[in-house]
């Protein structure tokens, strides 16, 4: 356990030479959701088989590099007369002080105000704990329905698009017509105009001559 005056809390601490994402939060979920019978007993064992499972993933908050041990940096050249072995121990109770202060207090205050934890332990009962090559929803009832609604949700988008796109291809095509029939009725006001032009040119030329023949 690890006692603050703040709070109280079980120190989990795990060694290994490397980890995979999300390995640590995963084995504190099983292990809790075993621990309080909200798993299987034997989903513990399974979730370390080849097969798909449901393994609750426990939140991030809490998870800490506690310590980095060269222990084959040690082993190879902390006695060889040249090179001091590289530990901890010496200042051990300085990093613990440290760790007190700024990163357990952190967490604590964090925790307080969202409680994260809290939140999470809540989940743990809505899994499903299967075991299995096919993959379904974790939240029981949760996964289909939502599926369900995004498909009907981009089946409207894509008619709403649809429609759009044929209302712009006919206000556009009326546009079209519009401005053909414009430039029709255009160019006949011109063609008048025109005739009514020559004619008028045709009939003062007309009386030029009689003018002319009238003089000699």
């Amino acid at each position: 356990a690890v006692v603050s005056t703040q709070s109280t809390g079980i120190r989990i601490l795990l060694h290994g030479d490397s980890f995979i994402y999300h390995q640590i939060r995963k084995i504190v979920g099983m292990t809790i959701a075993v621990l309080r019978n909200v798993a299987p007993a034997d989903h513990l064992k399974k979730s370390f088989s080849k097969e798909r499972t449901d393994v609750p993933l426990a939140p991030g908050l809490g998870l800490v590099l506690d310590e980095v041990r060269m222990t084959r940096y040690n082993k190879k050249f902390g006695e060889d007369g040249i090179h001091k072995p590289l530990v901890w121990e010496p200042y051990e109770e300085k990093v613990t002080e440290f760790k007190m202060n700024h990163i357990l207090s952190v967490i604590h205050k964090k925790e307080k105000a969202e409680s994260t934890m809290f939140q999470w332990l809540q989940t743990l009962k809505k899994h499903t704990f299967y075991t299995g090559d096919v993959l379904p929803s974790i939240l029981m009832g949760g996964g289909d329905q939502k599926s369900e609604t995004n498909e009907k949700s981009t089946e409207e988008q894509t008619e709403k698009q649809t429609e759009k796109q044929a209302e712009k291809q006919t206000e556009k095509q009326a546009g079209i017509e519009n401005k053909t029939e414009e430039e029709v009725s255009v160019t006949d006001q011109t063609e008048k105009e025109s005739d009514g032009n020559g004619e008028h040119y045709v009939s003062r030329l007309k009386e030029s001559i009689h003018d002319a023949q009238s003089f000699d």
